[in-house]
């Protein structure tokens, strides 16, 4: 596979991956179990951070 479709593949596995932290993160809160919002809350940022590096390397 090229690069480019690897970079692809990344980007959607890493908003796949955020959306099922966001899922973690609402549980947490809604439960009051605050370091599993805190967790889910930096695995976000972490696969946000990720995925903006992967779109771009697409775009460029």
């Amino acid at each position: 596979m090229s690069p480019g479709a690897w970079d692809s593949l990344y980007l959607v596995l890493a908003l796949l991956f955020m959306a099922r932290f966001f899922y973690f993160y609402a549980f947490g809160v809604h439960f009051g179990d605050r370091a599993l919002s805190r967790s889910a809350a930096l695995a976000i940022l972490v696969f946000a951070v990720a995925a903006v590096v992967f779109f771009a390397r697409v775009l460029l």
